[in-house]
């Protein structure tokens, strides 16, 4: 079975409340949990290339 959780994103920020994605994630809540979007949002953007590959483009094009 495949799980997919879409979210709205803007630059720096994604759109989805704490508990949304702690439950996805199986975070357990803790009264010392900290920012927990903020700090996915700052693994995440480790994995965000930071300009589009030219296949994207490419693609693009063709449309």
């Amino acid at each position: 079975m495949e799980y997919s959780l879409k979210v709205e994103a803007k630059v720096n920020v994604l759109l989805i409340d704490a508990k949304t994605l702690r439950t996805y994630f199986g975070i357990k809540y803790s009264e010392y949990l900290g920012d927990v979007l903020a700090q996915f949002a700052d693994r995440l953007n480790d994995f965000i290339p930071v300009k589009a590959p030219k296949s994207y483009f490419n693609a693009q094009k063709k449309q």
